[in-house]
Order: C-alpha cells, then structure tokens, then sequence
C-alpha cells in the first residue's frame, strides 16, 4: 500500500523525477485544461513537503508552456495551506496555524477578484437569514 507521504522525497527535486513519462501523462492531462488557473501558494516551504518546488521546477512551466492562462500568487512569509489552517490538532497530532487574517482576507480578495474575472456567473448577495454558522469540526 502507498501513501500520498511515500513520494514526498521527489519533492525535494522534482526537474530529477520528471521523466519522459511523466512528462506525457502531465501534459496529456493540461491538454484539456479549458479554464484559467489561480494557483495560490505560501512563500515558506513545509521541510517534509516542499510543495512550491513542483509547482516551481514542473506545473508552472508546463502550464505556461502550454498556453494556459494562468495567475500565480505568492505570499510572503506564509506556508502551504496558510489561508485555511484552523488551530485544529492534525492526526499527527500538530497544530494546524491559525491562518493570519490580514493574508487570508487578502488572499480571499485574491481569488475573488480571478473568479469574477473569469466566471460569467457573478455572485448575489442572498438574505442573512438564509445562513447559519454551524461548526464544522472541533477535532481533524
């Protein structure tokens, strides 16, 4: 059986993994991208997943590569997940970081602002009494 955690040692160099076949397959598969791409992402890498070099050494060029319309955001001193870390205790037992407000709010600003852009669709205001807060997890 293989986790998701078995291949996080090819993140360390990604370009050195990126073979002929994986090449095709992952080109195969942005070939019917018809969508624009947002992708967002901390500027601090996690040691054990360093998630921004792929995104750096092999899904950005190839995405550019392949003509994508395509729109990085980086946030400066923030890691993976930084926007959605909730305090909850993770099933290692770590804490998630509370994500900082004024980067998430930003980051939120973000993608609102690509997905109005791109979406024909635009978003309504709807009645408050319609919404109810309810939490969803206390525990991962």
């Amino acid at each position: 059986r293989y986790t998701a955690g078995d291949g996080f040692f090819m993140l360390e160099n990604p370009a050195r993994y990126y073979t002929p076949e994986f090449q095709k397959f992952l080109r195969a598969k942005i070939a019917k991208i018809q969508c624009p791409v947002l992708i967002v992402q901390g500027s601090v890498d996690r040691p054990d997943v360093p998630i921004n070099k792929f995104n750096a050494q092999v899904l950005i060029p190839e995405l550019r590569a392949a003509k994508k319309t395509l729109e990085v955001r980086t946030y400066a001193g923030q890691g993976h997940c930084f926007f959605a870390g909730s305090g909850v205790p993770r099933p290692s037992g770590q804490p998630t970081r509370a994500g900082e407000t004024p980067v998430a709010l930003e980051a939120f600003r973000d993608i609102d602002i690509f997905c109005r852009r791109y979406l024909p669709t635009q978003p309504k205001q709807i009645d408050s009494a319609l919404v109810t807060h309810v939490p969803v997890r206390t525990r991962w």
